[in-house]
């Protein structure tokens, strides 16, 4: 089963006590791996994911582009989950 999860976008679920800022992050789950498409412009990212309950424990990172609104976030997303061969 595909499972897709807007964790930031520009829009915000305030009943959810979610944050919202320019760019996109999503987190996609298919036969036990995740995938993030890209990380934003800071660590709202993070910030959702743990609201949402969600483990942020990638298998991979697909970035859009290098507009910063789509990377930004990548740095403290690392930081925080330290994941191997990642880091250039």
């Amino acid at each position: 089963m595909l499972k897709i999860t807007v964790l930031v976008d520009n829009t915000v679920v305030k009943p959810m006590g979610l944050k919202g800022e320019h760019g996109l992050s999503i987190l996609i789950e298919k036969d036990g791996k995740k995938i993030l498409f890209d990380a934003r412009q800071s660590n709202i990212l993070i910030e959702n994911a743990i609201k949402l309950g969600m483990d942020l424990d990638f298998d991979t990172v697909v970035i859009s582009h290098g507009h910063h609104d789509h990377t930004g976030g990548l740095k403290k997303v690392l930081e925080k989950y330290k994941h191997e061969g990642f880091y250039t």
